[in-house]
């Protein structure tokens, strides 16, 4: 049945209710933070395919702010296949677990014009990767344009990889924390 509540605490909730318990698919309206979720309910928890967007208020200085996901969630947590888009133009797409990115997946900052694409462990970039730059240029007359394919620890080059320049240049060997490292 579809209903209309609201909840003191959380807000204003319209959808399918049963037994008095968000179940089917609905509309949550979060009163305190202006979050809202659309999508499926299961037993009053978020479960299944869903649409969060998440208020416009400032974070703290420098952190990255959520602003619409859109994808499965299980236990009220991103989980499973999404697509998570941050209001600074960032957006993540792939698995996640437990509303951390976990599993394979692409990010790309928007702001910086770097696509990082590989596994993720607890919202790290790990394992073997792919990383891009799109607009990185010395002079308007030589773009360089470079990929990296190699190892990541905790979402920096680290380990065995190759660095290849659009202008043929290639740098094969040792990275540590973002750096290479040794002879290459």
């Amino acid at each position: 049945a579809d209903m209309q509540y609201y909840y003191k605490l959380e807000g204003s909730y319209c959808g399918d209710v049963v037994t008095g318990v968000r179940h089917g698919t609905g509309v949550m309206q979060h009163s305190q933070s202006g979050t809202q979720y659309q999508g499926e309910w299961k037993n009053g928890i978020r479960e299944g395919l869903g649409l969060m967007v998440y208020d416009s208020g400032e974070g703290a200085e420098g952190e990255e702010r959520e602003h619409r996901y859109i994808g499965s969630f299980s236990a009220n947590q991103r989980h499973g296949e999404g697509v998570l888009c941050y209001r600074s133009g960032n957006k993540y797409a792939g698995s996640f677990c437990k509303g951390l990115r976990h599993g394979p997946g692409q990010f790309h900052w928007e702001n910086l014009g770097i696509t990082l694409e590989g596994d993720w462990v607890n919202g790290e970039m790990q394992g073997v990767g792919r990383q891009k730059w799109h607009g990185v240029t010395l002079s308007a007359q030589y773009p360089v344009k470079p990929t990296y394919f190699g190892e990541f620890v905790n979402g920096k080059r680290h380990g065995d990889g190759v660095l290849r320049y659009s202008n043929g240049a290639v740098y094969k060997g040792d990275w540590e924390d973002n750096l290479r490292h040794g002879q290459g």
